[in-house]
């Protein structure tokens, strides 16, 4: 290779890179600061490059018969079984494409989807966020990043006390019966197990600030790199 097709190849990758889409993977425990991580990565690209959000939450399966005999009698919702990873799957390769992508508005207080629709729009960073954001190997392989978001238990509990009370309709009994019953125990299964799959752990114990802000700077410093990052760089042409 010379060095005009060289520099033609680098030109080509510059191309290509344009196109292509970051797909960073944001996990851990119910109410461990995955949403504030999230926040944080769309603020702080905000004006130089596009973000859009996947929420795994939004491909919940419809509570049905089916499902509840499935379960003994009472759906246990932070099983992975329950989040439909096939349309999460194509979710995602639509939005690969440079396409936009619609999903039906899911209803916590029915347990179903609802007629109301929404759009995630292509962008040059998609965050996939939710418990079980790379739970998955298929979903896994399209990440470039993986963030775990660490927390105790106390304060999972104690957020997910406060946003289930107030978004959600519940009682404070019926959330701390829950978390015993089953968030705890699919948290030590399915969720925690995630960390071996991540990058990145970041520590997220305090819920009215950033406690660990060079852990932020970097993650974010790091996401820009891969924002940019071309192809495979051609070989360097040997000097003669």
């Amino acid at each position: 290779m010379d060095t005009f097709q060289y520099v033609q190849q680098l030109k080509k990758n510059m191309e290509n890179n344009r196109s292509k889409v970051a797909f960073i993977g944001v996990a851990g425990g119910s109410a461990s600061g995955k949403t504030s991580i999230t926040t944080i990565i769309k603020q702080y690209f905000s004006d130089t490059k596009s973000v859009s959000v996947v929420t795994i939450d939004d491909f919940y399966r419809d509570k049905s018969d089916e499902l509840v005999a499935r379960f003994n009698g009472r759906i246990n919702w932070d099983d992975p079984y329950m989040i439909d990873d096939q349309l999460l799957l194509q979710c995602l390769n639509t939005l690969a494409a440079r396409k936009s992508y619609v999903i039906k508005k899911y209803d916590y207080t029915v347990s179903r989807h609802t007629d109301e629709e929404f759009e995630v729009k292509p962008a040059d960073i998609i965050i996939v966020e939710g418990i079980f954001a790379f739970y998955w190997q298929h979903i896994r392989e399209l990440q470039k990043l993986r963030i775990f978001v660490d927390c105790s238990g106390e304060s999972r509990l104690m957020r997910r006390i406060i946003r289930d009370v107030k978004e959600r309709g519940r009682t404070v009994e019926s959330v701390i019966e829950q978390y015993a019953r089953f968030v705890k125990p699919s948290f030590d299964k399915f969720i925690q197990p995630q960390i071996k799959q991540a990058h990145l752990v970041l520590p997220w114990e305090n819920m009215d600030q950033n406690t660990n802000l060079a852990a932020v700077e970097l993650l974010v410093n790091y996401i820009s790199v891969l924002a940019e990052q071309s192809g495979s760089r051609p070989v360097t042409p040997k000097k003669e």
